[in-house]
């Protein structure tokens, strides 16, 4: 992989063309910027979020939504430990220009706003999508009579070879202010810390080189003086930050970390079950295995013990030099770059390893030695010394704001357009993989299938032959919920245009963009005939149905909504369906939609009492209804 540098900015622009007719995306931008991480409340990771949420030039809170749901593109970014990354690709240059305006316009013209933090960050009564995001992160580890989450062990090390939880942990994200973060972005964010990687599919820098380089100096040129002047701090945030720690240390408990060069990650994964061994119950526990590194090119095998068992501790030592002596020079520079390779495709996941091994390279950075560290656990409690201010409960309904995310006709062209210069059949683009659902889901979706399995009841001919639904399902458990609708396969075409209809939509995006769950969707699988809606990390799962409904409701009558994207919904699934040629061929009309709507809204409506959990005796269940 070779980049060439591009001298048009004052960041650092790094391009490269790769050929047409290759298996990549053909059109790639990764944004890296440095975000140094000085403590544990996550505020690298709080701007990541709050950046998508909203700028001068694109104000909506669900834009983010509507162009992931709406166009042929992918955006997203992800917080490491020192740097953090935004990206978007596409097939098609458009498409790809709409995310790369997004993208470039969110990152350097942000919106911070006080209102927008307990929706985003951290909120009252559990609200705040980064805090349902680090509450289901943050597992529970059970020593003696103690129980701390993993990431509350993690920030009471006191070494200098300590990993930052760039994350931040749930009980911390009240430090964050929109002070704390304006400084932070004026700090961090500056044009010339940042570097841009663009990989197109042409053989030479085109027009389209050309608009990536016009709407770069064009964000650049708009971002003038981004809050410069520091906001003051009103009652209520003074009142957030009146916060006292107070700390008890437990009888003689310890965390111990070894700290390893990553070379030897391989290594130590294939000896974990040994080293396992060594736990003595209720004395000494070996805690998960964590590929994370530090700035040292160092990760930690940790375990928590009393005191006394120093002996047990040495013996884990000898161990451990002894396998690393044993490898010696035949252990290799591990691929480990804390990168999540399932959130982004490989492609930008390659963008990210690149720029990482040329900072490595710069630094001269290498793996240090085995090295022991041990501190004292602590159980820390934050009071509050002043009343928190009182907060009015969000309505879902003040959230549905469609507005105007993105103008359609940056996706819509003629039948002469770009989108439709070359037959589809003849083309090489690498197609995308079947969509799926998240695995966390697995558990839901089993009892879903193991309720459908149970008969094979349909709609009966007399009722159903207006009707695109043949069954409907739900559960939920403590953190998630799922619905599923049975489609019939002759609708599967429209089903596809309605499910980025809805996706898109500010009435199903409520829970999310309110912060009571970490993530919402809706997918319609092609290969099950199934339409998906569900929610991630959820606050209230077992009433989640209710919001469906409600936004359902909404949406069906929300026609310029519906008339202003219907085209880009049309044009999207054009581009994935090999076998059209014209948005034209895909007879689907605004009223269509609605009715579609009604259907689902009928549904829910009559059974939505019937609703149950994953461990009730039954779950949610529709298999016929009249109109």
């Amino acid at each position: 992989m070779f980049f060439t540098k591009v001298s048009s900015s004052p960041l650092t622009h790094q391009h490269r063309s790769v050929a047409p007719e290759s298996d990549l995306v053909r059109y790639t931008a990764v944004f890296a910027i440095p975000t140094p991480i000085t403590d544990d409340s996550g505020i690298a990771h709080a701007i990541e979020h709050l950046i998508f949420r909203r700028s001068t030039r694109f104000p909506n809170p669900s834009t983010l939504f509507k162009i992931n749901a709406l166009a042929s593109v992918k955006i997203n970014a992800s917080t490491t430990d020192g740097i953090t990354y935004y990206f978007c690709q596409s097939d098609y240059i458009d498409d790809f220009l709409l995310a790369f305006d997004y993208l470039v316009s969110n990152i350097f013209s942000p919106t911070f706003s006080r209102q927008d933090l307990p929706f985003e960050v951290h909120g009252s009564g559990g609200k705040g999508v980064i805090f349902r995001e680090l509450q289901a992160l943050e597992k529970t580890i059970k020593f003696r009579n103690t129980a701390l989450s993993y990431t509350q062990l993690l920030s009471l090390d006191s070494s200098n070879q300590r990993i930052s939880l760039y994350g931040g942990i749930s009980d911390k994200l009240t430090n964050i202010t929109v002070d704390k973060l304006t400084e932070y972005y004026q700090t961090h964010y500056r044009p010339e810390r940042v570097t841009l990687y663009t990989e197109l599919a042409e053989v030479k820098p085109s027009d389209s080189f050309n608009k990536i380089i016009h709407l770069l100096q064009n964000a650049l040129t708009q971002r003038d003086c981004f809050n410069e002047r520091l906001p003051e701090k009103n009652d209520e945030e003074k009142q957030s930050i009146l916060k006292e720690s107070v700390c008890t240390e437990l009888n003689d408990t310890l965390l111990t970390s070894c700290w390893i060069p990553v070379s030897y990650i391989t290594t130590i994964k294939q000896n974990y079950c040994v080293i396992k061994g060594f736990d003595v119950k209720d004395q000494l526990q070996v805690l998960p295995f964590d590929e994370t590194k530090n700035g040292a090119e160092q990760f930690a095998l940790r375990f928590i013990h009393q005191s006394n068992l120093s002996k047990n501790i040495d013996s884990i030592i000898s161990y451990l030099v002894d396998i690393l002596e044993q490898e010696g020079e035949k252990a290799t520079l591990s691929e480990n770059n804390n990168i999540n390779s399932t959130k982004q495709q490989d492609q930008v996941s390659h963008i990210m390893k690149w720029h990482i091994n040329a900072l490595r390279n710069t630094t001269g950075s290498q793996p240090s030695k085995l090295e022991v560290t041990s501190t004292k656990i602590y159980q820390q409690a934050v009071l509050s010394m002043t009343k928190p201010a009182a907060q009015t409960p969000t309505s879902l309904s003040s959230l549905y704001d469609n507005g105007r995310g993105f103008p359609a006709s940056f996706l819509v062209c003629n039948k002469q357009g770009s989108h439709y210069s070359a037959d589809i059949n003849s083309l090489s683009y690498p197609k995308a993989p079947p969509q799926q659902i998240p695995r966390l889901f697995s558990p839901l979706k089993q009892a879903i299938k193991t309720e459908l399995d149970k008969s094979s009841i349909l709609f009966n001919k007399q009722t159903s032959k207006d009707l695109f639904i043949e069954q409907v399902l739900g559960c939920y458990d403590k953190d998630h919920f799922l619905l599923c609708f049975s489609v019939k396969n002759q609708h599967a075409v429209k089903v596809t245009v309605l499910s980025y209809l809805l996706a898109g939509s500010s009435q199903l995006l409520a829970p999310r963009l309110a912060g009571l769950c970490y993530a919402t969707d809706i997918r319609f699988l092609k290969g099950e005939n199934a339409l998906y809606i569900y929610t991630a990390f959820d606050i209230n799962p077992q009433n989640r149905i209710s919001s469906v409904l409600e936004g359902l409701t909404s949406l069906q009558q929300d026609t310029d909504y519906l008339k202003h994207y219907l085209l880009s919904a049309k044009d999207k699934l054009a581009k994935e369906l090999v076998s059209t040629h014209e948005t034209d061929s895909i007879d689907l009309s605004v009223s269509d939609i609605q009715e579609m709507i009604k259907e689902l809204v009928i549904i829910i409506k009559n059974n939505t009492t019937n609703i149950k959990g994953l461990h009730d005796t039954a779950i949610y269940n529709h298999r016929s209804y009249t109109t």
